[in-house]
């Protein structure tokens, strides 16, 4: 990701990939890591999920195209379990920095998450 974000930065258009693969590989690494949590691999999903955190609280400053940006958002829904307090602080964070209307799909995998987060208090 660091490096599709550079080329876009650079405006290398010559062997970039395109935004729908990036789209696409994010949504596949949220499908992957549902996975990796029911096969009890939770710390290596939590690691991919605070790095796809990372990317998506930078996302407008570094110029990700919205449909990136919502299938990193999907992605951390995805994962939610992984770390449900650190998503939910990522996904607000994110959602504070956008103009764009939040569509109701984010709306949803928010409340569930945050109702992981309610689940873990004692």
């Amino acid at each position: 990701m660091d490096k599709w974000i550079k080329k876009r930065k650079d405006h290398e258009t010559a062997q970039s990939v395109p935004d729908s693969i990036i789209a696409l590989t994010l949504r596949l690494i949220g499908r992957l890591g549902q996975i990796g949590l029911k096969e009890g691999y939770l710390s290596a999903v939590k690691n991919i999920s605070s790095v796809i955190g990372l990317f998506v609280q930078h996302a407008k400053e570094e110029g990700v195209p919205w449909g990136v940006q919502l299938a990193a958002i999907y992605s951390l829904c995805d994962l939610g379990s992984s770390n449900p307090a650190g998503i939910v602080g990522a996904i607000h964070a994110w959602r504070a920095a956008v103009l764009n209307s939040i569509p109701f799909a984010v709306t949803r995998g928010l409340a569930e998450v945050s109702s992981l987060c309610k689940m873990d208090l004692p």
